[in-house]
């Protein structure tokens, strides 16, 4: 099943290529390197006890690697902390390495590899190794399509025997990621929205929807940027079938009187369905 579903994909990306014919965007400036830092620190004391860390780090390698012509090579580490009065209410993690074969190209080959956690969604480790293939239709839009393995472990919690329990699956995914990235001012303003759709290849109804917004503006300093960034993210099990939280992350909304049980808030004993984030900061890249 595997085997089709990657010559499906294949074939159909090729199709498109016939489809929508262009010239190809070849950058002949050679190789080149760079670094992009993102970082932002919030902390207030007092009668609200706040603490938010959170940062990214980018490296790109462009150009020709041996063999390999037209070659961008990436690799890209975040995190993300916060907590309000000593409760952590965010903690995740992510990292990403890939290997894009004639990234300039009209037609290009993939590898990546992913390792992520996420608290908030009960996400103890999500691992992925993925090949795949992206289309370029015009200057500004891209399809990009890939198969992947997937190794992944949550946490939940057993009501009946109270006790917290993690769960861990392995499968392969499907990764759509259709891409729009629009520049203004000779480059000085990036507007870049991609979406992917990450269903399993055992079940296309249990799937991942994740959308990117992400607008970049060029300062008065080359190096130094302002970033707008827009997150969206679905988990469709969550919808379909309510998974509890671990205890201690439910929201406490009083006690009873006669026996001393705390009462709860019913809708932050499940994981839900969705979440959004949006984040402005500062980059530098060198």
């Amino acid at each position: 099943m595997l085997k089709n579903s990657i010559q499906i994909i294949l074939y159909s990306i090729i199709l498109f290529s016939f489809a929508f014919p262009q010239e190809e965007d070849m950058d002949d400036s050679g190789s080149e390197m760079f670094n992009d830092i993102s970082f932002f620190f919030d902390q207030e004391a007092g009668n609200t006890n706040h603490l938010s860390i959170s940062g990214e780090w980018i490296f790109n390698l462009n150009g020709d690697l041996g063999p390999f012509a037209d070659t961008e090579f990436m690799m890209s580490a975040n995190s993300n902390y916060s907590e309000l009065n000593k409760d952590v209410y965010a903690q995740d993690f992510g990292a990403h390495i890939q290997f894009d074969w004639m990234a300039n190209g009209i037609f290009s080959p993939f590898m990546f590899g992913d390792i992520s956690s996420d608290q908030t969604i009960g996400l103890k480790n999500r691992t992925n190794f993925g090949i795949g293939v992206k289309q370029k239709l015009g200057r500004i839009f891209s399809i990009s399509a890939a198969v992947l393995n997937e190794d992944e472990t949550t946490t939940a919690w057993n009501d009946s025997l109270s006790i917290e329990f993690d769960s861990t699956e392995s499968f392969q995914r499907l990764s759509i990621r259709p891409k729009i990235k629009i520049k203004f001012n000779d480059g000085a303003t990036v507007f870049d929205y991609r979406t992917y759709w990450k269903p399993k290849l055992s079940d296309f109804d249990d799937y991942l929807w994740e959308n990117e917004l992400k607008v970049t503006i060029e300062t008065f300093y080359e190096s130094l940027s302002i970033d707008f960034l827009y997150t969206h993210k679905f988990i469709k099990r969550y919808k379909d079938n309510p998974i509890l939280k671990p205890e201690d992350l439910w929201t406490i909304v009083g006690v009873r009187e006669d026996t001393g049980q705390l009462l709860y808030d019913k809708s932050s004993r499940f994981y839900k369905d969705t979440d959004s984030a949006l984040s402005i900061g500062l980059s530098f890249y060198w």
